[in-house]
């Protein structure tokens, strides 16, 4: 059975998140209810109001980790008659032919239909200080919000890491198509237990090193491995202005935010594809998800398999694969040989080869752009049955 814990645990070269708790919640209802009443007015009032302390004494580092999670809850817009650009054209162009401000104010107003004052109260309205806070849908209570402040915090330390793995007990399905939509790197085996299957993740970070994009893929995947029911995740992450790398490790149990059911399909990509093929053919049934294959102490998760409707054993195995190198590509060609499946289609996306190489010699794949094309995968069938 998998470890559960309030928190990983403290040890050296540990990085150990300071979760919010019930003793944080009297100044999480303080800041909330300041949010509120600044409702309607300007952020950069709001702003300058909380550079005065809280009614109840708040920790500095959460104060800030609450308030930049507050900041995306709570929108801002621009509320003016006249758009502030428009505004800004007609005084600017006053300002050079009038000569004094006054009287280009005065011309300004006149122009837009407004008096002198709201020329000057919405010159600059559009910024993003200046815009106001508009309410929240449904109201935050201090528990919800310090459950996002958490999982905020856990995110941010994610996307630091060069390599994650996640040692799962159910739902591996879901969480290795999560994985594959973001274009990242999955490897699955059985951990000792063999209900537990650990999986591998990396991707170009773990080539090119902090890259933000691939960053934000990791730290999208939270969600998704809280959903499992058992989870033990370890991210290796390079420490902020240091190459030192310390360990993360979160626990089923930990105070993050779950995601919801996937779709359907993981991708457009996905999606395209089995409509076209259907559209193709009435001789071939598309089975979304079929069973894991074990491979030589790894698994394989196939995204489709391809069966003959009326002959039997007739059938293929298609994954199609977004971010790659040779080297990847090259391990899972190895891997599908091992597991001697009666055909496989490989799917590439050429765009998303990130390293110098090409496919392996020898490697039997379909390229595709944006779009698998569904024609060579039947003529690939088709040659199946000659």
């Amino acid at each position: 059975m998998l470890p559960c814990h309030a928190s990983p645990l403290i040890s050296s070269g540990t990085i150990t998140p300071r979760y919010l708790s019930a003793q944080d919640y009297t100044w999480l209802n303080c800041l909330l209810a300041e949010y509120a009443r600044f409702v309607g007015r300007r952020r950069v009032e709001l702003d300058h109001h909380l550079q005065a302390p809280l009614l109840s004494p708040a920790p500095a580092h959460k104060l800030r980790l609450a308030r930049r999670v507050l900041d995306r809850e709570y929108s801002a817009r621009t509320e003016a008659a006249v758009p502030p650009r428009r505004i800004r054209q007609v005084l600017f162009v006053a300002r050079a032919e009038e000569g004094t401000r006054q009287r280009a104010l005065a011309r300004a107003a006149r122009e837009v239909g407004l008096s002198v004052a709201c020329v000057e109260d919405l010159l600059f309205a559009d910024l993003a200080g200046q815009r106001r806070l508009v309410a929240l849908e449904q109201p935050l209570s201090a528990a919800e919000l310090a459950l996002r402040i958490n999982h905020a915090m856990v995110s941010a330390l994610i996307k630091r890491a060069i390599l994650v793995t996640v040692l799962v007990e159910g739902e591996a399905r879901a969480l290795v198509r999560a994985i594959k939509l973001r274009g990242l790197l999955c490897t699955a085996r059985p951990d000792n237990e063999a209900k537990h299957i650990l999986l591998e993740i990396s991707g170009p970070l773990s080539l090119f090193r902090r890259t933000l994009v691939y960053g934000r893929a990791l730290a999208s995947l939270l969600p998704r491995v809280a959903q499992c029911p058992r989870f033990e995740l370890t991210a290796l992450c390079a420490s902020s202005g240091t190459e030192d790398l310390r360990t993360l490790r979160i626990r089923s149990g930990d105070p993050v935010i779950p995601a919801e059911a996937l779709a359907k399909y993981d991708s457009k990509v996905e999606e395209r594809f089995a409509r076209d093929f259907s559209r193709l053919t009435d001789d071939w049934d598309l089975i979304r998800e079929p069973e894991a294959v074990p491979i030589a102490g790894h698994f394989l998760f196939p995204d489709f398999l391809i069966r003959h409707r009326r002959i039997a054993g007739q059938q293929a195995w298609l994954e199609i694969v977004g971010f790659w190198t040779p080297e990847y590509l090259k391990e899972k060609l190895g891997r599908l040989r091992q597991a001697r499946l009666p055909n496989v289609i490989l799917c590439v996306d050429e765009q998303r080869n990130c390293s110098e190489g090409d496919l392996p010699p020898g490697a039997r794949v379909i390229r595709y752009r944006r779009r698998v094309p569904a024609g060579l995968v039947l003529e690939h069938l088709a040659a199946q049955l000659e």
